[in-house]
């Protein structure tokens, strides 16, 4: 990207995919665009959870929806704001993973998930604010972490719960993991295709996983109070 860019004269981003930057209003049209996905996703569960009386589960589709908008913005401009905005909403949805699987492991208070929920937030974020290349390794961790204690839920509630959505959930990640690292290695890259990449498809894949997580959340009833 030359300095009379549009976005040039900004902070840039700390990482970049396969995409090449293009210098216009939208650096990377692939990676922009597909952040649909989260925002059509997260709508779509804001009107389920009202329809199927799911109130509880609002957070889900409103972080879908601050995802979508913030990862596009990342991507519009390649700024380091733009990406801070991203990984926030990436923080918003393990937060979230963390708190209900606390509540449900740990059986701590309802009335104790919202401080819980915004104390881990701020935290990620101030962590991301003063050592800016940590949100993809602290999102891996915290991705993990929802990871061990949903197995030891598992071993527990395995039989009272169907975790048939869970598993949906965690295969459509896997696969787009596999094509998020393809791309950032650029193993599967063609940096001048402004159309479709392997970013975009983590995108759109991991925007599914929003509606299987719904319809694995919406059984567990320590969730709603």
């Amino acid at each position: 990207m030359t300095t009379n860019c549009p976005w040039s004269s900004y902070t840039q981003a700390t990482v970049s995919f396969c995409e090449a930057q293009i210098c216009n209003i939208i650096v990377k049209p692939a990676e922009a665009w597909s952040n649909v996905g989260y925002v059509l996703f997260g709508i779509y569960i804001i009107h389920r959870c009202q329809r199927e009386l799911n109130k509880h589960l609002l957070i889900l589709g409103i972080v879908g929806v601050l995802l979508g908008i913030g990862s596009g913005i990342f991507h519009a401009t390649g700024t380091f704001f733009g990406e801070y905005l991203d990984v926030s909403g990436m923080f918003l949805y393990v937060v979230m993973g963390i708190v209900f699987a606390t509540r449900r492991l740990f059986k701590i208070k309802f009335s104790l998930m919202i401080p819980l929920f915004i104390f881990l937030q701020i935290l990620c974020m101030s962590l991301l604010w003063f050592i800016k290349p940590i949100g993809i390794t602290l999102f891996g961790l915290l991705f993990t972490g929802v990871l061990i204690l949903e197995l030891a839920l598992y071993k527990r509630d395995r039989n009272i719960i169907d975790y048939k959505y869970f598993f949906l959930f965690i295969g459509t990640f896997g696969i787009a993991l596999a094509v998020w690292l393809l791309d950032i290695f650029k193993i599967w890259c063609d940096p001048n295709n402004h159309y479709f990449s392997g970013h975009s498809f983590w995108h759109l894949v991991t925007s599914l996983s929003f509606y299987f997580n719904y319809q694995f959340l919406k059984q567990i009833p320590e969730l709603r109070k």
